[in-house]
């Protein structure tokens, strides 16, 4: 489903020509993906301490339904066990599979509206998994408020949900694209990138609400960061690092001891190499929060791992 008035995302994201600035602006801001306040060094360990290893694909999603996976989320019940969605055009289903690309099932999430699914993240809330869906697209800039659906994360993965609450957002700033969502779970703070072609884009923050029926709330910038084309991010589980998907790289984002995230997205991030591929919209920590998986659109969906090496 589209929304009203807005181009289609194949007519705006879709294009060579497009694609092939993304890589290039990519490549020119691993040098200078800062913001333009002054730029602070890591203060802690925690960076220094993960070394990534080289991305490799490990699978191909058997459903073949999964055809533009825009969202990605490990599951808080099963390490082994991930969900993803599909772009606009979907229906309001979440994809269960395994690390072998296995499909599991699929979850119709009921009373929620698909206009254009971008992004979701999982975590614990009270020692319960959850899911959160991000209806937050908008290419043409124009929705005065979008819609996250908090579900619990079905134990089975055929099951029909429906949402423990759903959170009307806004942006103080007025309307804007975005393509990237993450909770950090500890901090309760709702985490959003701007979607931009250029290379200056904001970072934007919000309280986590209790879960009721229906919450208002919004989001406030925090920061300004220099990459282009963000598609996706997710926060680890300790709530001390951001990664920050680009349709090139990825780049991380860690708070130090005391630090909050405005002061985490001033500090110049670490380039972390992404696989080819052919548009990559979706990101996420595995469980333990430190190895990364993506997918990429098209159908069989490519199911990628960037593995954290511990040090020794």
């Amino acid at each position: 489903m589209q929304y009203p008035n807005q181009l289609t995302k194949k007519n705006t994201m879709s294009t060579a020509p497009e694609l092939i600035f993304s890589l290039v602006v990519s490549l020119l801001c691993v040098s200078a993906a800062v913001s333009d306040e002054v730029v602070v060094e890591a203060s802690g360990a925690e960076a220094a301490d993960l070394e990534y290893l080289p991305p490799k694909q490990i699978c191909k999603l058997e459903n073949r339904k999964v055809s533009e996976s825009s969202g990605l989320a490990v599951s808080r019940r099963n390490a082994e066990i991930f969900w993803t969605h599909n772009d606009s055009g979907d229906r309001a289903k979440l994809y269960a599979f395994d690390v072998k690309g296995n499909h599991l099932g699929t979850s119709q999430i009921k009373k929620a509206d698909a206009v254009d699914w971008e992004d979701m993240c999982s975590y614990t809330r009270d020692g319960k998994p959850r899911l959160l869906i991000g209806d937050i697209g908008d290419n043409g800039s124009r929705r005065k408020s979008v819609r996250l659906y908090v579900v619990e994360e079905p134990g089975n993965p055929h099951n029909e949900v429906k949402p423990l609450q759903t959170i009307k957002l806004k942006y103080s700033t007025g309307p804007m694209d975005c393509e990237a969502l993450a909770v950090d779970a500890i901090n309760k703070k709702i985490l959003l990138v701007e979607k931009r072609r250029w290379l200056t884009c904001r970072v934007f923050m919000a309280d986590l609400p209790d879960e009721t029926k229906e919450e208002k709330i919004t989001a406030e910038p925090i920061a300004q960061i220099k990459l282009p084309l963000v598609t996706a991010m997710d926060v680890s589980s300790d709530g001390k690092r951001a990664i920050v998907l680009t349709l090139g790289q990825a780049f991380e984002y860690t708070r130090g001891e005391g630090e909050d995230w405005a002061a985490a997205f001033k500090r110049k991030p670490r380039t972390i190499d992404m696989p080819a591929r052919k548009q990559g919209e979706a990101i996420c920590y595995g469980t333990e929060g430190n190895d990364l998986y993506l997918t990429s659109e098209f159908s069989p969906c490519p199911f990628f791992l960037v593995k954290a090496k511990q040090p020794e």
